[in-house]
């Protein structure tokens, strides 16, 4: 089944394909308006048929054909097929003959259809084959999309454990020079602070007291 999905999923398989489904409607198409003259022959036929025998009853009622004017197998045979009211000979032949053109007709039109019922079938079969294979083919795309979706999930999951959100971008050798510089800062300051008074250390104190109790 998959070779023949992949078989249909190739790009000069859908061009050859859409080409014989074109081609089988169009011979369809060809089929159904060659089947109208058989039709119309065989509407004909069975007319005929029916004058034939409608002739035959009237013979029954006129007496013997024997004793009518005697005329053409020709001029009968038009006579039969609805050109006169009366006919002038036995109308068996000719409803014979006209029996045989229906069943013929018929036949012509019953292979006319034959034929049209297997292109149908065959069209058929190849459109449900072509939409299975433009299935399978959209749901291959999107399992592809959705692996690569996955795939990127995957690696940025890899990137964030190996380097996660809480790690320190300074070096220990970064933090101690800054901690260094601070402490220096600071001593140069305290050299140049005056020296306080002792009501101001004890003040100090104090507030250092009541910040470290907070």
């Amino acid at each position: 089944m998959a070779g023949i999905m992949s078989y249909f999923s190739r790009p000069d398989t859908k061009t050859s394909l859409r080409d014989a489904l074109v081609g089988l409607h169009q011979q369809i198409q060809i089929l159904d308006k060659k089947s109208d003259q058989p039709q119309r022959n065989l509407a004909s036929a069975k007319d005929c048929e029916g004058e034939c025998n409608r002739q035959g009853m009237l013979y029954s009622n006129h007496g013997d054909a024997r004793e009518q004017k005697s005329t053409t197998p020709q001029a009968a045979l038009k006579a039969a097929c609805g050109c006169s009211a009366t006919c002038l000979i036995s109308a068996k032949p000719l409803a014979t003959a006209a029996l045989r053109r229906k069943h013929a007709h018929e036949k012509q039109l019953e292979q006319l259809r034959g034929q049209q019922m297997q292109l149908e079938a065959q069209a058929k079969t190849l459109a449900s084959a072509n939409i299975n294979a433009e299935t399978v083919a959209a749901m291959k795309r999107a399992a592809e999309v959705m692996e690569r979706i996955h795939g990127g999930v995957r690696k940025l999951s890899q990137s964030l454990l190996a380097n996660p959100l809480s790690h320190d971008p300074f070096t220990e050798e970064e933090l101690e020079a800054e901690f260094n510089e601070l402490e220096s800062d600071f001593r140069t300051r305290s050299d140049k602070t005056p020296n306080m008074t002792s009501d101001e250390a004890v003040a100090l104190r104090e507030l250092q007291a009541e910040l470290a109790a907070m």
